[in-house]
């Protein structure tokens, strides 16, 4: 049980760092992400993520001419996975208007994106501050945990592009997530933003695994990344100028332990490749649909060089040390001998 809390733990705060790294984009992205992990347990992994990023999509069927919405800035609904359930949160910032003014436009905009997803689920606990750096009022309010199983699920994405990625999103891509394991999670945000230009909204799915358990003795071990298998999914996939990204990273250190995973083939070859640093970057960006997308790999733990820097700093200070102790015995002698 301590394991599983500390691994999920660590996939929260990852999928959180990872969702706010994510900007506005002018197409509909896939990206998967293959990367290696350490736990706090001391166990390590290689975890596949998957990331649907679907901008400037149509949105939660609310009402955008409502009061409410006329002082806000962002508005955020956010779902994460934490021990086999969702945990769902609202979040809204608002410029011009006082903290009761903001708090009463919080409850309605909450309630209309409850309303959106079919979900009547308790608040548990709120709050509304302001902002010293930008002058923003902030409030967020946090709802009682949700069952985190395919009917909730669909009821959390029902509004989701139909096409254009959206449609990967099925009952049988959710299953490779569902039921929850410690090895697995998922995180939902619907994000709205007002500009210049009116509202804009963004949805991000993100999905993840462990692909492999690294016991420490990898030598030569055949690992592939098939985008079909992560999808549960036999139907060509279309790309309607959209893009599916791909990266990997190649070279990672633990303590002692150095691994490599190396790209040896890459189907279909419709594909631009991108090496930087210990991440290789597989990108596909056409008009044309792929019929799957398999990278093959191998893996290998590194044997660590010696290092000859640190070697000589430890025999210095060892041959300090004996020489002081020398000398510290000599002029014990010298004085016995007065």
């Amino acid at each position: 049980m301590k394991k599983t809390s500390l691994s999920i733990l660590l996939l929260v705060f990852f999928l959180l760092s990872s969702a706010q790294a994510f900007s506005i984009a002018e197409t509909n992205l896939i990206l998967v992400r293959m990367y290696f992990v350490d736990y706090p347990d001391g166990t390590k992994s290689i975890r596949t993520t998957i990331y649907f990023d679907f901008n400037d999509t149509a949105g939660l069927p609310i009402n955008m001419l409502s009061p409410a919405l006329e002082h806000i800035q962002t508005a955020e609904y956010y779902a994460e996975t934490q021990l086999a359930k969702w945990y769902c949160s609202f979040s809204a910032s608002y410029s011009s208007i006082t903290s009761e003014m903001a708090n009463e436009a919080t409850d309605e905009v909450s309630k209309q994106f409850l309303s959106a997803f079919d979900l009547n689920l308790n608040v548990t606990n709120s709050s509304c501050q302001t902002n010293n750096q930008t002058g923003a009022i902030e409030t967020s309010r946090t709802y009682e945990p949700a069952p985190y199983d395919i009917s909730t699920t669909e009821k959390l994405l029902k509004h989701k592009p139909s096409t254009v990625f959206g449609n990967l999103i099925t009952e049988d891509f959710l299953s490779n997530y569902i039921p929850a394991e410690s090895t697995t999670g998922m995180y939902i945000t619907w994000s709205l933003t007002k500009s210049s230009d009116g509202f804009y909204w963004e949805l991000l799915v993100i999905a993840t695994s462990v692909t492999t358990w690294l016991s420490g003795n990898e030598k030569d071990k055949a690992i592939d990344l098939n985008l079909n298998k992560i999808l549960n999914n036999t139907e060509t996939i279309e790309l309607n100028q959209s893009q599916i990204t791909i990266e990997i990273e190649n070279k990672h250190t633990f303590s002692s332990k150095t691994y490599s995973l190396n790209v040896t083939d890459i189907y279909p070859s419709s594909y631009i490749r991108e090496e930087e640093g210990a991440r290789t970057t597989i990108t596909y960006n056409s008009t044309n649909s792929l019929p799957n997308v398999i990278i093959t790999m191998v893996l290998n733990k590194e044997a660590n060089s010696f290092n000859w820097l640190l070697a000589a700093i430890i025999l210095s200070i060892v041959v300090l040390l004996i020489v002081a102790i020398f000398q510290k015995r000599r002029r014990g002698k010298t004085s016995e001998r007065r």
